[in-house]
C-alpha cells in the first residue's frame, strides 16, 4: 500500500487511529500527547518521500532541460521550496484532523465500539 496515496493512508489511518487515541485519550492522554503520536509518523513518511523523490525530480530536470538548444541552469530553490510547501501543508491538515480527534469526547466514539 502506498503510505502517501489518497486511498491508502490519509483514508485508512484517521478512521483506525481515532478509536486508538480516544481510548487514549480515556487514559487522561494529554491533547498535545495524542497530536503527537500521529504527527511523527506522517512526518517520518513524509521526510522519506521528499529525500527519494528529490533526486528524481533533478535527474528528470536536467533530461528535460538537455533537450533544448539554448541550455539553462536549473535553479535550486524549487527543489527547498517545493517539498517545503508540501510539507507545511500536510502536516497542518494532519494536525488539524489530529486535533479534532484528540479534542472530542472518549464517549462518542467508544458508544459506537
Amino acid at each position: 500500500m502506498n503510505p502517501l496515496s489518497r486511498k491508502g493512508r490519509f483514508n485508512f489511518e484517521p478512521k483506525f487511529y481515532l478509536l486508538q487515541k480516544q481510548k487514549s485519550k480515556q487514559y487522561v492522554a494529554s491533547t498535545i500527547v495524542v497530536m503527537k503520536l500521529l504527527g511523527k509518523n506522517y512526518t517520518k513518511w513524509l521526510i522519506i518521500a521528499i529525500i527519494i523523490a528529490i533526486p528524481f525530480a533533478y535527474l528528470l530536470g536536467n533530461i528535460f532541460l538537455s533537450r533544448f538548444n539554448f541550455h539553462t541552469q536549473m535553479p535550486v530553490w524549487p527543489f527547498f521550496a517545493g517539498p517545503f510547501i508540501a510539507y507545511v501543508i500536510a502536516l497542518s491538515t494532519v494536525t488539524w484532523q489530529s486535533w479534532r480527534v484528540a479534542s472530542g469526547n472518549p464517549v462518542d466514539t467508544l458508544r459506537y465500539e
